[in-house]
């Protein structure tokens, strides 16, 4: 039973309101502009990356929390450094200053937001829920397994 979809959009929802909070609290003000970029294709990467690799482990038979525990300890320098790349990337646009910052502070900070969000979320929180989905789902799968084998003698 795969669950990464679910995963994948429970992180971007929690990001885009998290940033979409950034950016409204900021003395940036906010806009749209910068609230519609704050979810990137980046923030979705790094949790597939953690996630794939959970997903692999648990074909190879590991549980959900041995598979997570390898996979956190394999994907984390991957995952800050495609982090922290985006994110030193576009702080000279969060607090830039000059002709036209104004305009182009709001997106800035929406995406360092949603960064800072994505990568707190991808390590920490996605590990805890991808190990609650897999013992929610085996436990249901093994449920339906005992119920056909008592269907079955019956």
């Amino acid at each position: 039973m795969n669950r990464s979809p679910t995963i994948l959009l429970l992180i971007a929802a929690l990001t885009l309101a998290l940033a979409f909070g950034c950016s409204k609290s900021s003395s940036a003000g906010g806009s749209v502009k910068g609230d519609r970029a704050a979810v990137t294709p980046v923030t979705v990467a790094t949790v597939i990356l953690l996630v794939e690799f959970a997903n692999q482990r648990r074909a190879q038979g590991a549980n959900a929390k041995d598979a997570m525990l390898q996979a956190g300890q394999v994907r984390l320098r991957p995952i800050l450094m495609t982090s922290f790349t985006l994110i030193l990337g576009i702080l000279p646009i969060a607090i830039g200053s000059g002709a036209g910052a104004e305009s182009r502070r709001p997106m800035g900070v929406a995406i360092l937001g949603g960064m800072f969000t994505s990568t707190f979320l991808t390590l920490v929180i996605i590990p805890v829920v991808y190990t609650l989905f897999s013992d929610v789902g085996d436990k249901v799968l093994h449920r339906k397994k005992h119920l056909e084998a008592i269907r079955a003698t019956a």
